[in-house]
């Protein structure tokens, strides 16, 4: 009776610990989307800031070329 109520224990001793480390893993997923989805949202900010310095950069070109 004793082993048996001791491995009862460690099992469920392991399953909170697995519980815990599963809430840790959640917790730090879903930060590491949220720095994803900031770094997608920078990043197509940065794209449609070059591609507006691009056409300004074409515009002047053309000008510099007309002269």
């Amino acid at each position: 009776q004793k082993q048996v109520q001791a491995t009862t224990t460690a099992f469920q001793l392991n399953i909170q610990q697995v519980k815990s480390h599963k809430l840790q893993i959640e917790e730090k997923l879903l930060k590491v989307v949220a720095e994803i989805n900031s770094q997608q949202k920078i990043r197509e900010d940065l794209q449609v800031s070059i591609t507006k310095k691009q056409e300004l950069l074409s515009l002047a070109q053309a000008r510099l070329a007309l002269r």
